[in-house]
């Protein structure tokens, strides 16, 4: 249940985005078309930990890892976390995460899964994961991240990929990503519309999450026969 409604959040949130913007891919609207690396102050990738000679820990304390894994459709899954020594971050200080910049995987089956990393802690990423910091006012953080999952975007990075052992684009490529930039109050508009819905989708969670917990103790209350008493 939890996953078809999160797949419907996106499918309604891309359904109004061609609803405002039109098909990104032939944009009937005339949108004025920029490259991602005009719009952004930094472009870059992580490393293998192996590489520099950096070990796994199970330590909290230590730097969160961002892996390809861990980057889906819009959203920083954790269910799955892994840990570097903080020293990592020494050694690859221009990969280490700040709240706010968006990820895009570049490696392997999962390309072009796009999104936004917004948690205040240490972390960095991999070899497998592209890091773009925006630069401030030129374009909304949700409208980009819808676009960065858009159908446009898709059809972009299977026209650059290289397949060599693994299908892999380059940051050349994340670099020269074409980027639909309409006027930023419509941007702000479609942001609203996608907060409202972020806030639907948080309700009907947390209903869910009620319900399964009554029906849960509900449950228990059966097998221990307080039903009937």
């Amino acid at each position: 249940m939890g996953d078809r409604l999160f797949r419907g959040v996106i499918d309604f949130v891309k359904s109004r985005f061609i609803e405002m913007f039109g098909d990104p891919i032939s944009n009937p609207k005339n949108i004025k078309q920029v490259y991602l690396k005009e719009i952004s102050e930094l472009i870059t990738k992580g490393s293998s930990p192996n590489w520099q000679g950096i070990e796994y820990v199970d330590d909290e304390t230590q730097t969160l890892f961002v892996t390809s894994e861990n980057v889906r459709e819009g959203y920083i899954d954790l269910s799955k976390k892994k840990y570097l020594m903080d020293e990592f971050n020494d050694k690859q200080k221009r990969s280490v995460l700040k709240k706010g910049d968006f990820l895009i995987n570049i490696v392997g089956a999962s390309i072009g899964r796009a999104a936004q990393f917004n948690l205040e802690i240490k972390a960095n990423i991999n070899q497998a994961v592209a890091l773009v910091r925006l630069k401030q006012g030129l374009i909304n953080d949700k409208y980009l991240l819808t676009y960065l999952n858009s159908p446009k975007a898709l059809q972009m990075y299977e026209t650059m990929q290289v397949s060599v052992a693994r299908a892999n684009l380059s940051l050349q490529n994340i670099n020269d990503l074409e980027i639909l930039l309409p006027p930023i109050e419509l941007q702000n508009q479609f942001a609203n519309f996608v907060k409202q819905v972020d806030k639907l989708k948080f309700e009907m969670q947390q209903r869910m999450k009620e319900l399964e917990d009554n029906f849960n103790s509900l449950m228990q209350r059966g097998f221990k026969g307080d039903l009937f008493n």
